[in-house]
């Protein structure tokens, strides 16, 4: 039998109008028994669709400004060939550019090179692109209209930032700050290949040292000598301040493996995110960050806050995602000092509004509460508890006391009370008596 049929396209959808540097996400159902690709051509470069059955779509970032044109081809086994084209508006209504897909190294040995590549985005020519890794300004190179790199040495261990800023032609400017982690340096408390106890004695510790006494015989004999070892001594180790934001980058991940973050971090509340996609995604990158306060830009949650969090991502829209399940931890210390109840903690994710996670209570560990919380997305998260109940009971109980101690001091009233009219009939008797003893003894003189 000979097929002549080529692949049919059902639904399509798409975005028509997108937000310049917004991902638009594209999707496309065929039918075809023994298809062989399916690719989206768009913007002089193909790519191959990710498909679930029979639907096949991707998702992307938009970097050109205006009428967006793309193409669609699918071929079968026996060569069919069918195509669709189809175009959307990509609008900047935001003022100055915006800073997006910053790739760099998150950790790296002290005098190792970071490269940095950042997508720069705006409908307005851009008049300048710097980055500052070290107190000075730096030209980035423009390899194309949006993409920019630069290189630089990271040579201070510890705790590192750099900043990249834009304006464009109309003066609008914009400020990126990303941090990264030095490693393998002098005060870092690990001994590194490069380092020594003579280079580093703070990492390394001291070197040991030896010191001879010889005694000697005043006769014609020899005399013996000894020597004496020191104690090797370990200096004391700088102290590193934990980081309070990790970024996470991973080449490719798909349904079957998801994607898996451990964090190891004191200031960033959090020790797991297992991330169950829906779809294949490539060249991801995760950040996640402890914010010191509420952004501005946010409405206040109810309840008292433990920690604000922000998840923001790369290459991986809330579309691809099925669910994460987020595992977190809150000291003990901290229940006690804001009397919150343990079992009242969730986790909230912004979006438009404050919306409550399913939270669930793991375990207490190491003087630490462990909860786990699911979400379909990732944005600002909150972690929130409430008062414990104590108010009200112990107000209940001054209420009791109360009463009970006017209800003692009205009865000490009244028994003194009593005891005073018990005195003044006893008085009142015994005047009436001898008045009455007066008058009778008075007529029996007479």
């Amino acid at each position: 039998i000979l097929d002549t049929t080529s692949p049919t396209f059902n639904a399509e959808g798409y975005s028509s109008l997108v937000e310049l540097g917004d991902n638009q996400s594209y999707s496309i159902n065929l039918t075809d028994t023994y298809l062989e690709y399916v690719n989206f051509s768009y913007i002089g470069a193909n790519y191959t669709l990710t498909n679930s059955s029979s639907n096949f779509s991707r998702a992307f970032r938009t970097f050109q400004n205006g009428t967006n044109l793309f193409t669609i081809y699918a071929r079968d086994t026996a060569n069919n060939l069918n195509t669709t084209s189809g175009n959307f508006t990509v609008n900047d209504s935001i003022t100055g550019p915006r800073i997006l897909n910053t790739l760099y190294s998150s950790t790296l040995t002290q005098n190792t090179i970071q490269n940095v590549t950042v997508w720069v985005l705006n409908s307005l020519d851009l008049s300048s692109v710097f980055i500052n890794p070290n107190g000075s300004n730096y030209s980035m190179a423009n390899n194309t209209a949006y993409n920019f790199t630069f290189a630089f040495t990271a040579a201070t261990c510890g705790s590192q930032s750099f900043k990249i800023f834009s304006n464009d032609t109309s003066n609008a400017g914009v400020t990126n700050t990303t941090s990264y982690t030095v490693t393998g340096c002098c005060g870092d408390s690990s001994c590194s290949s490069g380092e020594s106890c003579s280079s580093c004695a703070t990492d390394c510790g001291a070197c040991s040292t030896s010191s001879s006494t010889t005694t000697g015989s005043a006769g014609g004999g020899g005399g013996g000598g000894g020597t004496t070892p020191t104690t090797k001594s370990l200096a004391p180790s700088a102290v590193v301040e934990a980081p309070k934001i990790v970024t996470e980058i991973f080449a490719a991940a798909n349904p079957d493996s998801g994607i898996q973050i451990t964090l190891t971090s004191e200031n960033i509340p959090m020790s797991m995110v297992d991330i169950s996609l829906n779809s294949a995604q490539e060249n991801i990158e995760i950040t996640i960050e402890a914010l010191d306060a509420r952004p501005a830009e946010l409405e206040s949650p109810e309840g008292v806050i433990y920690q604000y969090l922000e998840f923001s991502t790369v290459n991986l829209e809330d579309s691809a995602i099925n669910s994460a399940v987020l595992e977190f931890y809150i000291p003990n210390t901290w229940f006690q000092e804001n009397a919150v109840d343990e079992k009242t903690i969730h986790l909230l994710r912004f979006k438009d509004t404050w919306q409550e996670l399913p939270t669930e209570y793991l375990r207490l560990e190491n003087a630490k509460h462990y909860y786990t919380a699911t979400t379909e997305g990732f944005s600002y998260f909150a972690i929130t508890g409430e008062k414990k109940e104590t108010t009200q009971t112990e107000n209940i109980t001054a209420l009791e006391e109360q009463i009970e101690s006017q209800k003692q001091t009205n009865a000490g009233k009244e028994n003194t009370t009593l005891k005073y009219i018990v005195y003044g009939i006893s008085l009142f008797l015994i005047i009436l008596f001898l008045i009455l003893f007066f008058i009778w003894f008075e007529k029996r003189k007479e």
